[in-house]
């Protein structure tokens, strides 16, 4: 009884515990069935809205197809004005009536050939021009050359002027400066070269009053004022050798009567730097015993003794300087031959 009251028990508790299996398997599936319920509703909600977002992109199409098909139309219509344009115009021109290119074509060669006939008369007028403008350049360059050179002579004439003002004022530094103006605008000016050269002589510059009168010479060998004023030079500057070369070489110079009582002054210049007093007193006493004692007379005219006087000033001291100082007033005529022989201390003849 006990067994079998046991056994019933057994079956009871596994009737109970399959139900119970049952029941919770039966929950698991209804709450399983639930999350799919659910994630179908999900997926048929999106579906839903990507069906609204093709129609509304359906929509726009439409919208901007019509939008095209109006702008399109709109432009056919232009283009259809502007095609019947052109043709009507083309209509007017064949009423009016084209002329063949025959007619064109001949009507452009006879323009061409009076293009060609205007540019040939063009071209002759404008050769004619050229050589017309090139005398005219020309005689106006020759003009302006001619008138720099009047200026320029100009120029030189009132510098010369000035430049004979201020060494007759004794302001021979400021006359140098002029004869150097004058010979930048006119190397080759003789005259001026010449000027400086007596310049440059009062001033005792022998070494360079040699070199500008050399220079005068190289321009003009044969110039006369050049070959004297060099020859005086040589002289009193003791290059006695290259005087005496000079006064052979011009002789017939030298030999005029202008220039012939030169030879005595350059012989007592000469005997001054060989220091040879009783030389140079009788030569200064022969030369002014032919002519009268008692007058105050240049010797040689046309001659300027003032260079040597002034240049001297600037010599190294020679016993015969104050003798020979003397001597050129004599020849310069600012003293007569009484006062020379007193001065000198030579006795007249009786």
């Amino acid at each position: 009884m006990k067994l079998k009251t046991f056994i019933l028990l057994i079956i009871s508790l596994l009737s109970f515990t399959s139900k119970a299996q049952n029941s919770t398997s039966n929950q698991l599936d209804n709450s399983k069935i639930q999350l799919d319920l659910k994630k179908v509703q999900n997926d048929l909600e999106i579906l839903q809205n990507h069906v609204k977002e093709v129609r509304r992109d359906e929509l726009n199409y439409k919208i901007e197809k019509d939008l095209l098909r109006d702008t399109f139309s709109n432009y056919y219509d232009l283009i259809g004005l502007i095609i019947t344009i052109i043709l009507g115009i083309f209509s007017i021109i064949g009423f009016i009536g084209i002329r063949d290119i025959s007619s064109i074509k001949k009507e452009y060669l006879d323009e061409l050939n009076r293009l060609k006939q205007i540019q040939s008369q063009f071209n002759s007028q404008a050769e004619s021009f050229q050589k017309e403008q090139n005398k005219l350049s020309g005689e106006l360059t020759e003009i302006i050359k001619t008138s720099e050179e009047q200026n320029k002579k100009i120029k030189i004439i009132e510098l010369r002027e000035k430049i004979h003002t201020l060494v007759n004022d004794d302001k021979l530094f400021s006359a140098l400066e002029y004869t150097n103006a004058v010979l930048h605008l006119e190397p080759d000016n003789l005259d001026i070269l010449n000027e400086k050269g007596r310049i440059l002589c009062k001033l005792g510059d022998i070494n360079e009053c040699i070199t500008t009168f050399e220079k005068a010479l190289e321009i003009d060998p044969n110039d006369e004022t050049t070959i004297t004023n060099i020859t005086e030079i040589y002289f009193l500057g003791n290059y006695i050798e290259k005087g005496k070369n000079m006064l052979l070489k011009h002789k017939t110079i030298f030999n005029q009567k202008k220039y012939t009582e030169l030879h005595d002054f350059f012989e007592i210049i000469e005997l001054y730097h060989n220091e040879d007093k009783n030389k140079f007193i009788n030569k200064i006493k022969a030369i002014a015993e032919l002519r009268p004692l008692d007058i105050e007379e240049k010797l040689i005219s046309g001659w300027d003794f003032s260079e040597a006087i002034e240049f001297f000033l600037y010599q190294e001291e020679n016993e015969l300087i104050g003798d020979l100082e003397d001597v050129l007033e004599y020849y310069e005529g600012k003293i007569s031959g009484h006062e020379l022989y007193e001065r000198l201390g030579i006795l007249e003849n009786k």
